[in-house]
């Protein structure tokens, strides 16, 4: 009795003691605006996981620890902080988070608050971009911008990039953005040297941004609509994509470290015939002759090809300063194996940033420079490959029963066919670029609120390709070719800036002056018939024979010269103005029209800030209008004037280029419409713009209607291309609090393409493959898209196994002529979304991505070429479900609807988890986290090539192509795993 008297005694005292220690504490939060409660809030115990939410009418009521410090937060809203003492009720009220509207947004000479945006820009950061192997700027935001279709033309490591910014607008000129690094607008040309050799059908595209380092870049702003990109003037009209790489910070000098190492393979294997169903698919078709079409061997090609690749990337950085010195210097070296054997890329870069402020801070300079160098190893996979076929190619159609290797050890390499496996091992192909951008500015304040700024780029790139065939390779005699190019490009730019407030309005105005001058210039020599060990490239004129090699060289120069302001005014942060001008001056257009003018204005109504509107509904709404013109000078230079060469077989000087002083800058007037908005406290954000843009004044290479003797001539056609459309980006914040926070944010883009009163065909598209010379997929005509499929309609096949086809009677045929083609799809998408989304639980996180397009058809010109069961009379292979179908097998080759694919596809892109480590007890450490990321995990898709996402080039003329896909070298599924380290 004594012992329970004595446990209860304790008991409660141990009771009254914790229930003395606790308090509880109630009250209500409202928004400081407008003192409406706020429902949602979150209600923390600092330093504990003890917390409450808000009622839908701001109350709460939470029991804490004696001496407690309550914590407040809620999104879109400043956080507080307040001891509870001896009070019971604590009302709060919490004043907007001005600071997602007051971020920067860098602009064309410039930056501008969020808030103040008139335009339709989308900015990116570090924090937002894709994660994983990434070897191009425009791979970080794919994705994340409406309205922005950025296409890989292949998986080769370093691959080139079609980016669109609301859609295609030219029949001829280049479609791609303009890029600005650190305010220097660069040369957007490929910088690697092109190349055929004796295999054919040239080389796959590269992309000239490669040396960037993606680890280097702070932030990509995407200016879209006309006011935003006329300050570009004749370089903006597909859009402005502005790199700002990461800059020193104020403080004590912070060493930082970040790597992964990856493996990669290909996604999915294309399901051609093994050696058991080759045997039995040629038996029942009665061709199996042995030794002919039957050589005993088990050989799987792809896995012949393709490989698990690794790659590992190391970057490491040092940045730091003082209130008048900033600096940041960067290092960094990737080392990534293509899924094809002997294929890779390998970059090294280096790069410095620095700001001095002098004179009592009015002057300021800035240098920032980078260099990077890479290094290409390629085997032989072209977009024009013919009969003999490339790497991929011959992966695909090669005799699996013919083994790799002879009895020897040799390459098996038979008189009918190459093996895929001696291009790999027999050609030395390999390029080697180093590019330097670098640019030094000054800016000085001459009275308060007036500065002149001066700044001074200089972007020069030189590559060689050095490529050698063995002579060893069937059909080919030993050659070497080495090319070489370089390109240079300097700009001169002098601009004031004037910012003043008077009263409730503010003004700022900018106004200058920019040069640039562009060289280009480049040489090749190659030489055939070697029959040495020696690389032919390491010994050019080492010849059997009395054949001279063969040598070339180009070069070119040209200017732009330009005039340019902005004015802006803003009146009671409400009422916003923006107004563009920029007058261009080109080298490359006729002497009449040297000159483009390209105006452009904006304003927006930052409704939310009315006394008229509900308070603590919108944190923002602002209605934004824009109108402007842009311009296209993307075309070969100096084709207004005429050109002549020497032709031997009239002994004496041909025209070749007939002159048109006429000829001018294509033009693209747009119109935006666009509205920006947050509610819920700004847990729920968003932006919507719609938009009209026409293009006029089409640049195109016309040919000279007889009696004319030179070969071409260049016009501005009197036609225009249409493309209008609706883009729409929401920012969810669904939970955020001590422990959790959970982010979503999806992108839509809805886009109308039409080619108007145009008074011609254009043929585009090439398809290539036996039998298949001078047969185009594609056509640009008056009422359709771009990219639009001109093919006859295929039906099936008929009891014989011939093709049949609708000719243009509607009728079905065994034999379409030309004139039975019609359009049957386009390349451009219906709509496009993207989704990513975020969950983060204390030190754990998980980031994914979801892309997808729908409505976009794909023309296979790998299964036109390829996959037909004529094919298996040449031993050749084909796909398994080619092989069930009653075709003949002396069907031809017909380019028809057949292989016009659905396109359509759901990626999940990226998938990324992460853990940030506690540093505390490491002295040495500020910050570590490790992380495991997954890239291209699936792809929903009834596509049957390797990848629906492509874009071989096949172009015509130089009138591009849009959806094609011919052995396009596939793209990896890739998992890595990395850390990032702080010091």
């Amino acid at each position: 009795m004594k012992k329970f008297l004595l446990v209860f005694t304790l008991t409660t005292l141990v009771c009254s003691y914790a229930v003395l220690a606790q308090s509880t504490v109630s009250g209500k939060v409202t928004d400081a605006t407008d003192g409406s409660g706020l429902p949602g809030v979150n209600v923390i115990e600092k330093g504990t996981t003890n917390g409450t939410v808000t009622d839908f009418d701001g109350n709460y009521t939470l029991s804490v620890s004696s001496g407690a410090t309550i914590v407040f937060s809620f999104v879109g809203y400043t956080s507080q902080e307040t001891v509870v003492g001896s009070r019971s009720v604590i009302d709060i009220s919490l004043e907007t988070d001005v600071t997602q509207l007051s971020e920067v947004v860098v602009v064309g000479y410039g930056v501008q608050e969020k808030k103040d945006i008139t335009g339709a820009v989308a900015s990116v950061d570090a924090e937002q971009f894709n994660r994983g192997v990434i070897n191009n700027p425009a791979e970080l935001i794919q994705g994340k911008v409406a309205g922005v279709n950025v296409v890989s033309s292949s998986g080769e490591p370093g691959a080139g990039i079609t980016v669109q910014v609301r859609g295609a607008g030219s029949v001829r000129a280049n479609n791609d953005p303009l890029y600005v690094v650190d305010g220097v607008p660069l040369d957007g040309r490929n910088i690697t040297p092109g190349g055929t050799g004796p295999v054919g059908g040239g080389s796959q595209s590269r992309n000239p941004l490669n040396f960037l380092n993606p680890d280097d870049i702070e932030t990509i702003d995407v200016l879209k609509d006309a006011s935003a990109t006329a300050i570009y003037g004749s370089r903006g009209a597909n859009g402005v994509v502005i790199i700002t790489t990461k800059k020193g910070a104020s403080g004590e000098g912070q060493l930082s470290y970040s790597g992964y190492l990856s493996v990669a393979n290909i996604r999915e294997e294309l399901d051609v015939l093994d050696a058991n169903e080759y045997e039995t698919v040629l038996t029942d078709l009665g061709i199996a002759e042995a030794g002919v079409n039957l050589f005993g061997g088990n050989t799987d090609w792809q896995d012949e090809v393709f490989r698990t690749a690794i790659t590992h990337s190391h970057n490491v950085a040092y940045g730091g300063g003082t209130e008048k010195t900033n600096y940041r210097v960067s290092l960094s070296a990737l080392d990534q194996q293509g899924i094809v054997d002997n294929t890779s890329l390998e970059r090294y870069t280096g790069r410095i940033n620095v700001t001095q402020k002098a004179l009592d801070d009015r002057l300021k300079l800035d240098l920032n420079m980078t260099i990077g160098n890479t290094q290409d190893q390629a085997v032989p996979i072209g977009d024009r490959t013919g009969f003999d076929g490339d790497v991929i190619s011959l992966a695909l159609v090669s005799n699996p029963t013919s083994p790799v290797f002879n009895e020897d050890g040799t390459l098996l390499q038979r008189g009918d066919i190459r093996n895929p496996v001696a291009l790999i091992e027999l050609v030395d192909d390999k390029t080697s670029a180093t590019r330097f951008l670098g640019n030094i500015g000054a800016e000085f304040t001459i009275v308060e609120g007036l500065s002149y700024k001066f700044n001074f780029g200089l972007d020069h790139s030189r590559a060689t390709r050095e490529s050698n065939f063995s002579n060893l390779l069937t059909f080919t005699p030993g050659q070497g070719d080495i090319q070489y190019r370089e390109l240079n490009s300097k700009t001169f730019e002098h601009y004031f800036n004037y910012n003043k407030t008077f009263g409730e309005s503010t003004l700022t105005a900018l106004a200058g002056y920019s040069y640039q001058e562009f060289r280009n210039e480049g040489h090749s020599i190659s030489a055939t018939n070697f029959t040495g060990d020696i690389l032919p490239t390491n010994n050019i004129d080492a010849l059997d024979n009395d054949v001279r090699p063969n040598v070339a060289s180009d070069a070119e120069v040209n200017e732009l010269q330009s005039f340019f302001g902005r004015v802006t005014y803003s009146l009671k942060d409400k009422y916003l103005l923006t107004a563009n001008f920029r007058a261009d001056g080109s080298t490359r257009f006729g002497e009449d029209n040297e000159y483009g003018f390209f105006p452009a204005v904006a304003v927006g109504w930052r409704i939310s800030d009315e006394d008229f509107m509900p308070q603590g509904i919108f944190t923002d709404l602002k209605l934004r209008l824009g109108w402007g013109q842009t311009g296209n000078q993307e075309l070969p230079n100096k084709v207004a004037g005429p050109a002549f060469r020497f032709d031997p077989n009239q002994n004496g000087i041909v025209q070749d280029r007939v002159a048109n002083p006429d000829l001018q800058w294509e033009t693209t007037t747009q119109i935006n419409i666009g509205l920006d908005f947050g509610v819920l406290g700004g847990r729920l954000s968003g932006t919507i713009d719609y938009f009209n843009k026409v293009t006029t004044d089409l640049l195109l290479r016309q040919v000279p209607l007889p009696p004319a003797v030179a070969t071409e001539f260049w016009d501005n056609l009197d036609a225009e291309v249409v493309n209008n459309g609706i883009e729409l980006g929401l920012q969810g914040v669904i939970v955020d609090n001590n422990d959790w926070n959970v982010t979503a944010n999806v992108n839509f883009a809805l886009i109308d393409n039409e080619v108007k009163d145009l008074n011609q065909e254009i043929p585009t598209g090439e398809i290539n493959g036996q039998g298949l010379s001078g047969v185009n997929s594609q056509v640009i005509r008056s009422g359709e898209s771009l990219g639009a499929f001109f093919l006859v309609p295929f039906v099936g096949f008929d009891e014989n196994g011939n093709s049949v086809f609708l000719d243009i009677n509607g009728e079905q045929t065994t034999s379409p002529l030309q004139g039975d083609r019609r359009i049957v799809g386009s390349a451009l998408p219906d709509f496009t979304w993207n989704f990513t989304g975020s969950v983060s639980y204390k030190a754990f996180d998980l980031n994914f991505a979801l892309n997808a397009s729908h409505g976009n058809d794909v023309y296979n010109n790998t299964a036109n070429a390829l996959f037909v069961k004529s094919a298996l009379n040449n031993s050749r292979n084909t796909t398994v479900d080619n092989a069930a179908t009653n075709e003949s097998l002396s069907s031809s080759l017909q380019a028809s609807s057949r292989f016009l694919e659905d396109g359509s596809f759901i990626r999940l892109q990226n998938v990324t988890f992460g853990y940030n480590i506690n540093t505390e007890k490491i002295p040495f450490i500020n910050s570590a986290r490790v992380y495991a990321t997954g890239q291209n995990l699936f792809v929903l898709t009834d596509y049957t090539g390797f990848d629906p996402e492509v874009n071989t080039d096949k172009n015509v003329n130089g009138v591009p192509s849009l959806g094609v896909d011919y052995t396009s070298y596939p793209r990896a599924r890739t998992f890595l795993v990395g850390v990032n380290l702080t010091f």
